[in-house]
């Protein structure tokens, strides 16, 4: 049974928009996650899911085909729940201001790293009484590695503070080790 139009217009319980993800952000996207994006994109996915917009309708809306409107759909539930974006988001009080807006411009908004320093959209702080300047590639590159680890290491604490499991309720054992029942 469709959710949205006959004509498979809206999304659909099962085959759905997004690839079999059913029709309701609660399953594959929270609210949370979509903070992420972009307002087009975030205004997207509300109007498509909360709301039951049918593609043919957001299309109209926007001026665009119902093909380059499946793509933008794609492309921004990609981007919002990407694991890697997501670690990055649970370790976001962890990051400089800069480090956040580097982030915010190149993962999650999709902007480039060379149109950010084109555009000029990251200052560098006053080193030794010299006035800042606009961040360079090279260093915009080094503060993505950096935040990749930050989200990594902040991802590993938090997975040793919970015990890790193996299907359901089954303790995870090494290669080699065997269980120990005489």
């Amino acid at each position: 049974m469709a959710y949205g139009r006959q004509n498979g217009d809206g999304p659909t319980k099962s085959g759905g928009l997004l690839g079999g993800k059913p029709a309701t952000l609660g399953y594959a996207l929270r609210e949370h996650d979509l903070r992420l994006l972009p307002l087009k994109e975030r205004c997207l996915l509300r109007l498509l899911y909360y709301r039951g917009a049918t593609q043919g309708e957001l299309a109209g809306a926007l001026g665009v085909s119902r093909g380059r409107l499946r793509r933008m759909l794609r492309r921004a539930h990609r981007r919002a729940t990407d694991p890697e974006n997501l670690a990055i988001v649970r370790c976001w009080r962890r990051l400089t201001e800069q480090e956040q807006r580097v982030v915010r411009l190149n993962c999650f908004w999709g902007l480039s790293l060379r149109e950010v320093v084109h555009d000029g959209l990251i200052a560098m702080p006053p080193v030794g009484g010299r006035p800042g300047s606009t961040a360079t590639l090279t260093q915009l590159r080094s503060m993505i590695r950096a935040v990749q680890r930050k989200a990594r290491r902040h991802e590993r604490r938090r997975e040793g503070s919970r015990p890790r499991t193996e299907g359901i309720g089954q303790p995870i054992t090494s290669p080699g080790q065997e269980s120990q029942e005489t």
